[in-house]
């Protein structure tokens, strides 16, 4: 059983991993539907840092 938030970490939405995933967790990845994000992890949050400083 692994919680969302390790999902979103091997996923990769907080970044890349620093070593290959295990072929056990790319099989669970697989069949629980999961997509691996390949994208920057940043793009996920919006970029209101001017509506705080106003």
């Amino acid at each position: 059983m692994i919680d969302k938030n390790t999902w979103d970490m091997i996923l990769g939405k907080a970044g890349t991993l620093p070593g290959p995933l295990a072929p056990e967790i790319l099989e669970l990845a697989e069949k629980g539907e999961k997509e691996f994000y390949t994208g920057v992890p940043q793009d996920a949050y919006p970029d209101i840092l001017d509506t705080y400083r106003a």
